[in-house]
């Protein structure tokens, strides 16, 4: 009985990680397919991708900034916002080495905002959030990766986030698509796991300062 149990739980786990991948691999090429449709927007949030330790972009993060820069180009918007934390403690941040890139592009350094601190998608919106609203920004288009955004839109959403639009840098990572899929595939019930226990330290009055590192 013990044995048939565990072979049921083992068929129950790889049917839900093949829906996982299915449902991501489908958003990706939704995302894909909806990325011009857009209308203007109060500021486009670019997430960060990656970042070495001496403040070098990943090639993903600068293919998002590029496209947010194309964007504000467009007069989409009228404030191009970056988001993305240090990639070591006290090293150089995301945020701020995108608005660089960005700046160098031609964006005013007058319609550049940055988010500086965080490591994760949620944190991206959970910290970019009070920037948004501070500014007045109520209408945001976020600029990721296609199998990112899903995800991304989510996180922006449950943190308060209007998102009136979706544009993708590229639908996949180059050399790397399976592999960005399956680890996009576990981040989902990571993240849900997440966002339940921070619910649920709000419940039991843990500060805010501690539930903001359970979402790194």
């Amino acid at each position: 009985m013990l044995r048939g149990l565990l072979v049921g739980m083992i068929k129950l786990a790889v049917f839900s990680a093949a829906l996982l991948l299915i449902a991501v691999l489908a958003s990706t090429l939704w995302f894909g397919r909806v990325a011009g449709a857009l209308s203007e927007a109060d500021a486009i949030l670019v997430l960060g991708a990656g970042m070495k330790p001496d403040g070098t972009l990943d090639q993903a993060t600068s293919a998002r900034v590029m496209a947010g820069v194309a964007l504000y180009e467009q007069g989409l918007a009228p404030v191009l916002m970056t988001s993305g934390g240090p990639a070591v403690v006290g090293g150089p941040t995301a945020g701020a080495q995108m608005a660089r890139l960005a700046a160098a592009a031609g964006v005013p350094e007058s319609a550049l905002k940055a988010e500086e601190h965080s490591t994760s998608t949620l944190q991206n919106a959970l910290f970019s959030a009070p920037i948004l609203k501070a500014g007045g920004h109520e209408r945001v288009i976020v600029v990721t990766e296609g199998f990112h955004m899903a995800r991304a839109i989510t996180s922006l959403r449950w943190a308060g986030v209007s998102v009136s639009g979706a544009h993708v840098s590229t639908m996949f990572r180059t050399g790397s698509s399976v592999r960005m899929l399956v680890r996009e595939a576990i981040a989902w019930p990571f993240n849900l796991g997440r966002v339940a226990a921070w619910h649920i330290g709000i419940l039991r009055g843990v500060p805010v300062e501690q539930r903001v590192l359970w979402l790194r």
